[in-house]
């Protein structure tokens, strides 16, 4: 199954608050932490070349078989998108707002779990394998 990151299913939300202003303004906390935390990713990602390679092992990303210029041109343009989403989205901080934006955000991570559970249990016995060998070699913490 292709997971992408969280912030591309902001796609959804957008076409949302065209059809119905009100019902979309409640996702109004996920929009706002999704672009900010989109917006310092791409960043990262268009600095340090590295966290695109990291970032592929959990989530397909639209832009990584680009060149580097694609990549670029389509990273500045998602980032204008989301500076959009900021300035116009529809105000909505009730906490009804912030119980649906919880349930998306949940609901995501419940599915990110799923798809990636052999790469966080493998992760998990990385952890456990070097906190053996710590406890081996006499370090106490």
């Amino acid at each position: 199954m292709v997971l992408y990151p969280i912030s591309y299913y902001s796609v959804c939300i957008v076409l949302l608050v065209f059809v119905d202003q009100k019902k979309g303004s409640l996702f109004y906390p996920y929009m706002v932490l999704t672009s900010v935390l989109g917006i310092i990713s791409t960043i990262v990602g268009l600095t340090y070349p590295t966290w695109d390679n990291y970032q592929e092992k959990y989530v397909t990303t639209i832009p990584f078989g680009f060149s580097r210029i694609h990549r670029i041109l389509f990273n500045v343009m998602i980032i204008g998108f989301k500076l959009l989403v900021l300035l116009y989205w529809p105000r909505n901080t009730s906490s009804l707002a912030y119980t649906v934006s919880v349930g998306w955000v949940c609901l995501y991570l419940i599915v990110f779990v799923i798809v990636n559970k052999n790469r966080i249990y493998a992760w998990r016995m990385h952890l456990g394998a070097l906190a053996r060998a710590s406890a081996g070699l006499g370090m106490k913490r």
